[in-house]
């Protein structure tokens, strides 16, 4: 009998789902509608504003959003993209309410499954996008527009800016500006260089407006000049079917660069958008997920307070005087928001004092405790930190501890006898008032007190992470910041043209952690490739960043007597890649040049890899066998030369310096105002499947454990930290 039942079941559940999906696609749309709303109203009038609406295809984005169901998911995800570009200004949270909304109704839509994706690209003759000379000339519009808004912003600048100038080659630029179709890739790509060294200033629009523009230029006039498109098509193609198939059959770290690298050279030729558009839905993925636990970020920005002032002020016609000693302690606490970190700046204590009150002949000396509580709201997004107004809430009750008088005798008795009664009949509304007047002044004193560390915190986010990374073009496509009731929450996407995303979520963040970090390989890899492709990176200068990391120079960094000054030029392809795979960590570095003195040599891979050791709590990495350097085409039974011995000799005992034998991941002293809290202890180390997955826990200080070693400075930080301070 129940089986006659199983087709009316699976009818219902059909039912349930189309529903649930029909329900799940207005909502999501109408969040879009909302949003892109609000960004128009912020944006308004005028040529910047114009200049966004064109980059974000804004005017496409309301007609796809007017069709609902019948949007195109191909057209969708291009305009994501651009939300998710990585450039400065889209960190915007006007931007970002838009992005993530448009995210979310994308999901909504079915996806292309990748085998069937390597079968789509073997019949996609027909989206071939021919480059021709309407769209070179567009892009050179494009860098002509760009380039005169930097050359008005530059003029004016007298000495500075014609130094800019100089250091940007402008007289080059205008020269390939002008030569169109016939411009040199390789003048280009060298004026491209000078846009992305790092240097300070380069993060503003004005300077990464000409950058996007140069890029785009650069690969339209390549593009234009390829004899046979159509046959460099058909070879794609058949390359990323291949690519896509391997990857399927054998998930690896090399299979996904490789496909990161075919799915570059369409995005640069602009062929099959839509079936490229479906594998970036599926290597989207956020790559770098980080929890904090709200004592971690309370301890940091959480303080005590104790201030002696002086107290003037005036209630119901008595001017009061005297000292009042403020006891309590700034606390942060954390509010749940999808949209951005939120947390309480809370100041709570109560102040004491001891004042005389002047009021006609009569004199008051009072004492009173105040008991009070101001909250200010803090907000944090990729931008970084803001802040709402405070509001405050004070209660006072005051003692009288005796009543004088300015007259003598008779006068002076009548008028105590007076004051005393008035001050009894009084002293609720006084008290009211009085707490009144605690509250007005303690909304500043929160206000000035959060803004002093605000100011601090923005300067060196901005300095030494966002406009670092801005600078190399280097920064995250997503960075969105979460909080729930006990925990700051970081999602990072670090992608771009040819870099690929996380192809999943990862394994779950540890909620029993203070710190949870989620890594995927390719957050580091595609990081370094953005900032140090090509770099030339010197002794002196790793020593300053290194310095700049710890604290001091590792022993590992430190010059070697008898040594000459060392240097290396990164290789432009892959300068820098981890595995995390196995319990097993992979590092390998790439050279495409190096010296030593006076003596320069020609490219070499360095690889070490790294293997976890688990002792109960103790955890640590045991470097496995030497380091491995060959040329980057070696070929097993390959006889190496004699420059080629001398070279890799000489980088074995460098690099052997930097990746030590063996690291113990001990507990970590933590610095500055966290310094007090304790140290942190490795809860889990596990590289597996692509994916990092370390937590840390709080030992607080007097927990009985003993002190932590000094802990040699790791390769890991190391590669981040190169990421962001190149050159400086």
């Amino acid at each position: 009998m129940m089986r006659s039942f199983g087709p009316l079941l699976l009818i219902a559940n059909c039912l349930v789902v189309c529903a649930a999906a029909q329900t799940a696609e207005p909502e999501s749309r109408k969040a879009v509608h909302s949003a892109l709303a609000s960004q128009e109203s912020w944006l308004g009038q005028g040529a910047n504003a114009d200049r966004w609406r064109e980059f974000l295809d804004t005017a496409e984005l309301q007609r796809q959003v007017a069709q609902g169901a019948a949007a195109d998911p191909v057209v969708l995800s291009q305009i994501l993209g651009k939300y998710s570009a990585g450039l400065s200004g889209l960190e915007n949270p006007r931007f970002a309410a838009v992005r993530r909304a448009l995210a979310a109704w994308l999901d909504t839509f079915p996806r292309i499954e990748l085998g069937q994706l390597a079968e789509r690209f073997a019949s996609a003759e027909d989206q071939f996008v021919p480059t021709t000379e309407a769209d070179v000339e567009r892009a050179r519009k494009a860098l002509a527009d760009a380039a005169t808004r930097l050359d008005a912003y530059l003029s004016p600048g007298g000495e500075n800016g014609s130094k800019w100038k100089d250091y940007l080659e402008w007289h080059a630029l205008e020269e390939q500006i002008a030569a169109g179709a016939k411009a040199d890739p390789a003048v280009l790509a060298r004026l491209l260089r000078n846009y992305r060294n790092g240097y300070v200033g380069l993060e503003m629009r004005v300077f990464s407006d000409v950058a996007a523009a140069l890029e785009t230029y650069s690969d339209r006039v390549q593009s234009a000049r390829v004899a046979d498109a159509q046959a460099e098509y058909a070879q794609a193609r058949k390359v990323i079917g291949d690519r896509l198939r391997k990857y399927l059959e054998s998930p690896s770290g090399e299979g996904y660069e490789d496909l990161s690298e075919v799915v570059g050279f369409f995005e640069r030729r602009r062929h099959a958008r839509g079936l490229l558009s479906e594998i970036r839905r599926h290597f989207g993925h956020a790559n770098l997920f980080v929890r904090v636990s709200e004592r971690i970020v309370s301890a940091a920005m959480a303080e005590p307070v104790y201030e002696v002032t002086p107290l003037n002020d005036s209630i119901l016609g008595t001017s009061i005087h005297g000292t009042g000693v403020t006891t309590g302690a700034v606390r942060i606490d954390l509010v749940p928001s999808d949209q951005y970190a939120v947390f309480d700046a809370v100041f709570e204590g109560q102040t004491r004092s001891r004042t005389v009150g002047v009021n006609g002949p009569a004199i008051i000396h009072t004492a009173a405790c105040t008991n009070f509580s101001a909250l200010q709201p803090i907000y944090l997004d990729a931008g970084g930190l803001a802040t709402l107004s405070a509001d405050a809430h004070a209660q006072t009750n005051s003692t009288t501890l005796g009543i004088g008088s300015t007259k003598g005798r008779l006068v002076g008795g009548i008028v105590r006898r007076v004051a005393t009664k008035r001050v009894a009949k009084s002293k609720g509304e006084a008290e009211w008032i009085g707490a009144r007047h605690a509250e007005k002044l303690l909304i500043p004193r929160l206000e000035e007190r959060v803004a002093e560390s605000i100011l601090k915190a923005n300067q060196t986010y901005r300095e030494r992470f966002r406009y670092a990374l801005a600078r190399r073009h280097a920064l995250p496509a997503v960075l969105d910041f979460r909080s729930s009731h006990n925990a700051l929450l970081i999602d990072w996407l670090q992608q771009g043209p040819g870099w690929l995303g996380a192809p999943s979520r990862g394994p779950a963040l540890r909620r029993d952690a203070d710190i949870s970090v989620r890594l995927h390989e390719t957050m580091i890899n595609n990081l370094t490739q953005s900032a140090l492709a090509g770099v030339r990176l010197d002794e002196a200068e790793m020593q300053r960043l290194t310095k700049e990391i710890y604290g001091e120079v590792p022993r590992q960094f430190a010059s070697s007597e008898g040594e000459q000054p060392w240097s290396i030029t990164f290789a432009r392809r892959r300068p820098i890649t981890v595995r995390f795979d196995d319990d097993h960590v992979t590092i390998t570095i790439r050279g495409s040049r190096y010296t030593s003195g006076e003596t320069a040599y020609q490219a070499m891979n360095v690889t070490t890899v790294y293997r976890v050791e688990r002792t109960g709590d103790q955890v640590s990495l045991v470097r496995q066998g030497e380091i491995d350097v060959l040329p980057p085409d070696f070929k097993p039974g390959d006889k190496l030369s004699l420059k080629e011995t001398s070279l890799r000799q000489l980088l074995i005992r460098r690099f052997g310096k930097i990746f030590e034998d063996r690291y113990d991941l001990a507990q970590v002293p933590m610095t500055g105002r966290l310094a007090d809290a304790g140290e942190l202890a490795v809860l889990e180390f596990s590289p597996q499947d692509g994916w990092m997955a370390t937590s840390w826990l709080l030992v607080p200080k007097g927990s009985g454990k003993a002190p932590a070693p000094a802990a040699a400075a790791s390769p890991f930080t190391g590669v981040i930290g190169l990421a962001l301070g190149l050159p400086r």
